[in-house]
């Protein structure tokens, strides 16, 4: 007979299965730029993103964290809209210190506990902002805000990660 799993050492805490890199996509998607997040995640979830695993959280990202917690994956990538004083469109990659004094969607200094919350699950948490153009209820995503979703939903179906090295930092 085959031992069973606590005979082999096996800790319920980390799974069998995990996925290795999880995409969080946050944003209201029915207020224009705000909703970035969440249609890119979406969008790569239909596509199948190969080895990711997307979620378009909404408003809620928060409701999302028992997946890190579950998965507990080497890469979280968490996309928002960020206010950050750029050109409509551009991506940045926002320390962690910056989360609280960047207007990050409508979820400001609560997207700061949840990613230190979700640091204790994934082994490294990169926050990626995308300044927007406009906001608002029955808006649609800007052109620049649209071309930057595009880009980077390109990349993560790519299946790699080494894009995540170009995008510039936020100081």
């Amino acid at each position: 007979m085959a031992p069973g799993l606590h005979e082999v050492g096996y800790k319920p805490e980390f799974p069998l299965f995990y996925m290795e890199r999880i995409l969080m996509g946050i944003g209201n998607m029915l207020a224009g730029d705000d909703g970035v997040g969440a249609l890119l995640a979406r969008q790569a979830a239909s596509k199948g993103a190969p080895g990711w695993l997307s979620i378009p959280c909404g408003t809620l990202p928060e409701a999302f964290a028992h997946r890190v917690r579950r998965e507990r994956p080497r890469l979280l990538v968490i996309v928002d809209a960020a206010e950050m004083g750029l050109p409509p469109g551009e991506v940045r990659l926002l320390p962690k210190r910056r989360l609280g004094s960047a207007a990050i969607g409508t979820h400001g200094m609560a997207l700061r506990l949840l990613v230190s919350e979700l640091e204790k699950s994934a082994g490294s948490v990169r926050f990626i902002g995308i300044q927007p153009s406009r906001k608002g209820l029955g808006k649609c995503l800007s052109a620049p805000v649209r071309k930057a979703k595009n880009r980077l939903l390109e990349l993560i179906l790519t299946g790699d990660e080494a894009w995540l090295e170009g995008i510039e930092a936020l100081g």
